[in-house]
């Protein structure tokens, strides 16, 4: 049975003067709640979904705060009339909402929303953000699909809704069911599903990602990557589009932020030079080499190729991120390399030992 869940329970409808009553809802669109008919693709495929299931976490707005002291799982296939799922309400002081920041990542400790259980349970035990499952159709064929995706990626959308006591405010966080079969990551693309068909190696019917994995994307001209060197097969691809997914009221952009609140304070205070450079060589030297360039005896193979630490871009060499990729590793998208994570490995002290060391490979 599914239950729908408010988080904040309310006395009244509006707020005190100069507050103003925010209500927050998600929504897939008509694409994902009655799906996406055939003249929507290139190549005459419609899509229905029979699941897809966020994990949303850290929701909050600016003026504000968060909104829930836990997350929200939501199955956006779930009919809405239009509406979108409610999360819930809060209350935001001033004239202007600005922006609301949410993350796309594993549900943890409590939450609250329209998934079942069981949906629940699967993205706690593989580490999921998403879950997509559905069906394909085109003259009388049908190819399923069942995608579990790992991810970690926080959103900056802007907003820019006049608010005012008298009236409530409502902002919807929009996910874009559609750009799973998206043929660019950049330029306006087409929807597609011939090459995901034709990925169904065991020919049981249903598309799953170790056969989008084993399909090279070398040779497959409909799909462009804007540029990313790192994405060369099929299931890459298709999990880089699915962090496409998240809009703001409908189809409002949202910036990718690539390290959680909980890592974006990271200090370095009372690290180890020593401890970190021992860490560092038994741990790190394997992959990203003695000196941090990428080219370690283990590195050999590997697609994504190591980092070269040295020579990290914008952002990368900063300690919260450097933390957070430790910690949690590359298993997830948008990085899908073959980094594991130390979060059950490093103590505290551990960890920002080691990030000192790392920023110091790259001149930090």
């Amino acid at each position: 049975m599914r239950t729908r869940i408010i988080g904040v329970a309310l006395i009244g409808v509006f707020g005190c003067s100069g507050e103003t009553q925010v209500e927050l809802s998600a929504f897939g669109e008509a694409f994902v709640e009655e799906g996406i008919e055939a003249e929507a693709f290139v190549d005459g495929w419609s899509v229905s979904f029979s699941e897809l299931v966020v994990s949303v976490n850290d929701v909050r707005t600016s003026p504000g705060g968060p909104v829930s002291s836990g997350g929200f799982v939501l199955d956006l296939s779930l009919s809405s009339g239009g509406d979108g799922h409610p999360l819930t309400r809060t209350v935001v002081e001033g004239d202007v909402l600005q922006s609301v920041h949410y993350r796309l990542s594993p549900p943890s400790g409590e939450v609250e929303g329209n998934a079942t259980a069981a949906q629940v349970d699967r993205l706690r035990a593989e580490g999921l953000a998403v879950w997509a499952q559905g069906t394909a159709t085109r003259d009388g064929q049908s190819v399923g699909f069942a995608w579990g995706i790992p991810a970690d990626l926080s959103f900056d959308c802007d907003v820019g809704t006049r608010l005012s006591p008298d009236r409530l405010a409502r902002v919807e966080l929009t996910m874009h069911g559609d750009h799973f079969f998206v043929d660019d990551l950049e330029l306006a693309p087409n929807l597609a599903f011939d090459e995901i068909a034709d990925a169904d190696a065991d020919g049981d019917g249903v598309v799953v990602p170790s056969e989008l994995a084993a399909v090279p994307l070398t040779g497959l001209a409909r799909y462009q990557t804007g540029g990313r060197s790192d994405i060369d097969d099929l299931w890459t691809y298709v999990g880089a589009a699915a962090l496409t997914m998240p809009h703001v009221d409908g189809e409002g952009t949202c910036a990718p932020r690539f390290v959680p609140d909980d890592y974006t304070s990271f200090e370095l205070t009372d690290a180890d030079p020593v401890l970190g450079a021992g860490l560092y060589a038994e741990h790190c030297a394997s992959c990203h080499g003695a000196e941090g360039r990428g080219d370690g005896p283990g590195a050999g193979g590997m697609s994504p190729s190591p980092s070269d630490l040295t020579n990290a871009p914008p952002g990368a060499s900063d300690a919260g991120y450097i933390a957070f990729r430790t910690a949690r590793g590359g298993a997830m998208f948008p990085y899908a390399s073959s980094m594991p994570a130390y979060e059950e490995v490093f103590a505290d002290a551990d960890l920002v030992s080691v990030v000192a060391y790392v920023r110091e490979l790259a001149g930090h």
